[in-house]
């Protein structure tokens, strides 16, 4: 703990919350209208965002902390393109199945 406490700083968090808040506005477009295209509820999109966050944010922090180095983690934007781009004949179980398989 004492060693966690030694390599907090205020700039590390405020730019390890800046790269999560891009990495999550960079494709939040794209997450609605791939949701919205395969039928998705407003509850179904708002846990995509939760998953979307919790990803990105913990596996940045995990990798940063572990090889003391920042690193950045981010969505599939390709796997999202494609699935706007046919999905539109998919359910939304399918749709999922075939993203986590693509990526």
């Amino acid at each position: 703990m004492q060693k966690l406490l030694s390599d907090f700083s205020v700039p590390a968090v405020f730019a390890g919350f800046i790269t999560f808040l891009v990495g999550i506005s960079v494709s939040a477009v794209l997450v609605i209208q791939a949701a919205q295209i395969l039928g998705a509820n407003s509850a179904q999109i708002s846990s995509w965002f939760w998953a979307l966050g919790l990803g990105i944010g913990l596996s940045g922090l995990i990798l940063s902390w572990k090889f003391k180095y920042p690193v950045a983690t981010s969505w599939s934007t390709a796997g999202l393109a494609l699935i706007i781009a046919t999905g539109s004949g998919y359910s939304l179980h399918e749709a999922i199945g075939a993203f986590l398989s693509i990526n």
